[in-house]
């Protein structure tokens, strides 16, 4: 049952009545004349929406309103404010501007339900009774469960004024996200601020209901929303490399509610220090991340003895953003980067996990929905801290297309073996630069250790019907690999040498295959008991597949000899991304006999009675028959 209650619901009542004035003129002079009550004043500065499950009760005399069982209030307060509120039963007092919330009994149980939930703003509060003013934003609150800066906090009897200040009686701070834990402090009155502190009186920490010696005289704790810029404290410590230390101090720098920045760092009395920098980032919706990094200078062994002495120079990167998915479905981002340099992990260590870890991969992803296919961009790496052994693809290019008919563009139902036939399309691409964590990069060695290459596959098939039962499948795989360099090799004054030839080389690659299939069904039939059917299926499938030798009749497995005259044979794509082309000839013929065997049973349900199939057994079988492969 929906209510509105407006602020000009005084008009709708004297629309109501206003027949029943009009006949009392018409009456004798003593009789009784009904006089507009002083209801009609318009009250409520805002409208009220009020919902009731079982009733909302108007009383004209003294102007209240009760709603009763799942009763729902939303109304504005002075300050603009959207207040909401839900309870068993609530009472709404029009003519002080105040209402009155509380809980209903339970018929089926003691225990009090519907209790009252109280939200202003983005202030929520679930109390035992709640009584409120919408003129002067002040109330009382029994009983009340509220929470401040990651805190519950309960208070006995809470008291708000008209600056949104809580005063709290017998308080209790739960550091935690549950209501009824068992460890929380203890204070007999608090004075809560919102988005600026809260201040105790005489406080003492409480263990499973036993109070503990553990007591302050007052108490302090911070209540902002928002982060807060300021000086971050250095621990101190000792090292047995580096001497005595300054760790972690800084600055926190509070640049928005979207991005913040931690500038730490690190002084050690043998003269080693290091700095880092950590931002984090946060656009709802959108994305979110964090980026760091670290950089440090560290001296190992006495400085005094300068063969002893070693000055070690490292740095890190990290990086790792998450992209929203409701940004734009069709597009997909994501970074998880975490580059080292001569063991900085060791050397900033914090936990023996940082310490030990040796292995560092990282991993950039695009990927782009087209309506043909995707489209998807990464760069890989991969780093192993001990051997000093890094590798990075930079970048990998996949680009995928959706299996398309291209006799049957329109989308129609095929019809023949030409409107059935698809084909699919991919095509990667990569660069790939192998070496060590700090020589990744030489300008002078770079070429050598940089591979890279593109590879091309069209698979292609199609499938008709022969004498109806049979079905035969055709296909045709294409693959093309291309390369900027491939290998010569030869003997030198019977030396074997190999040579890197830098033009562009292609190498093509083709295989067919064709197969055939059907199904045999036995049937058993049975009229009496459960068991209605009994069901055996063969389904054989014949395939044959064909591959050339192109390898050798296109020139890509070369010969040479040696000075006794031996003859060796090499393929000019030794040691590619991708591989070249496989020399000989390939014949396989394959069948392959699939057994399934099922019955159908007859069970009850509430609804009436229905078949069950219920899978028995099934055995594939698989013959190679003849295969024959030639060089």
């Amino acid at each position: 049952m929906h209510y509105t209650i407006h602020r000009n619901i005084s008009i709708l009542l004297w629309i109501i009545l206003s027949p029943f004035c009009l006949i009392s003129q018409n009456l004798p002079k003593d009789s009784v004349i009904f006089e507009p009550d002083s209801l009609y004043a318009n009250d409520f500065d805002d409208e009220i929406k009020a919902i009731a499950l079982d009733s909302i009760v108007y009383y004209l005399k003294n102007k209240k309103t009760i709603l009763y069982n799942k009763a729902e209030i939303e109304t504005k307060n002075s300050n603009s404010s959207t207040l909401k509120l839900t309870a068993g039963h609530i009472e709404i007092d029009d003519e002080k501007n105040t209402f009155f919330a509380q809980g209903i009994y339970d018929s089926t149980s003691p225990k009090i339900k519907d209790t009252p939930i109280f939200l202003e703003g983005n202030n929520k509060m679930e109390a035992e009774k709640i009584a409120y003013n919408l003129k002067t934003n002040k109330g009382k609150i029994w009983n009340a469960y509220t929470t401040e800066s990651n805190m519950i906090v309960y208070g006995n009897e809470i008291k708000k004024d008209e600056n949104e200040i809580l005063y709290l009686r017998n308080l209790r701070c739960i550091p935690c996200e549950y209501k009824d834990a068992q460890t929380f402090f203890v204070a007999t009155r608090a004075k809560v601020i919102p988005d600026d502190k809260i201040v105790t009186g005489p406080l003492y920490l409480q263990i499973a209901g036993i109070p503990t010696p553990l007591f302050l005289p007052f108490g302090y704790f911070p209540n902002t929303k928002s982060s807060t810029s300021g000086f971050l404290m250095p621990f101190v410590g000792n090292s047995p490399t580096q001497g005595y230390f300054l760790r972690d101090g800084g600055f926190y720098w509070a640049i928005s509610d979207k991005m913040d920045l931690f500038l730490r760092g690190d002084i050690y009395t043998n003269g080693s220090w290091g700095v880092r920098a950590l931002s984090n980032y946060y656009i709802r919706y959108k994305f979110q991340g964090a980026f760091s990094f670290g950089y440090s200078e560290y001296f190992l062994g006495d400085r005094d003895i300068p063969q002893q002495a070693q000055k070690t120079k490292s740095y890190q990167i990290q990086w790792k953003h998450f992209q929203d998915n409701k940004l734009n479905p069709s597009i997909r981002f994501s970074a998880d980067v975490n580059f080292n340099a001569n063991q900085f992990n060791r050397y900033n260590a914090i936990n023996t996990g940082q310490y030990l870890n040796n292995v560092f991969m990282s991993n950039i992803a695009f990927s782009k929905t087209y309506s043909f296919g995707i489209i998807s961009i990464n760069a890989m790496h991969s780093q192993n801290s001990q051997t000093h052994y890094a590798e990075m693809n930079l970048p990998q290019l996949t680009i995928n297309v959706n299996r398309f008919f291209p006799f049957n563009l329109n989308g129609n139902k095929p019809a023949n073996v030409f409107t059935r036939l698809g084909v699919s399309y991919v095509l990667e691409s990569k660069i790939n630069i192998k070496g060590t964590d700090t020589t990744l990069f030489q300008q002078n060695t770079l070429s050598q250790r940089t591979q890279s290459g593109i590879k091309q596959t069209m698979p292609i098939n199609t499938t008709f019907n022969l004498f109806k039962y049979i079905t035969i499948t055709p296909g045709a795989n294409l693959s093309l690999v291309s390369y900027p360099k491939h290998i010569k090799k030869y003997f030198d004054n019977n030396v074997l040498k190999t040579d890197t030839v830098q033009e562009w080389i292609h190498g093509f690659d083709f295989n067919t295959s064709v197969s055939a299939s059907f199904k045999v069904y036995t049937d058993v039939f049975f009229t009496k008991g459960n068991l209605k059917q009994i069901r055996y299926m063969l389904l054989p499938t014949f395939s044959y597949a064909y591959r050339p030798d192109i390898a050798q009749n296109f020139g890509y497995q070369k010969k040479f000899t040696d000075n006794t005259g031996k003859e060796y044979s090499y393929s000019i794509f030794e040691n590619t991304l991708y591989g070249g082309v496989t020399s000989g000839q390939q014949n396989i013929l394959n069948f392959n006999f699939n057994n399934n065997l099922e019955a159908k049973k007859q069970v009850k349900t509430d609804s009436g009675t229905t078949f069950k199939k219920n899978h028995i057994a099934s055995k594939p079988w698989y013959f190679r028959f003849l295969q024959l492969r030639c060089r």
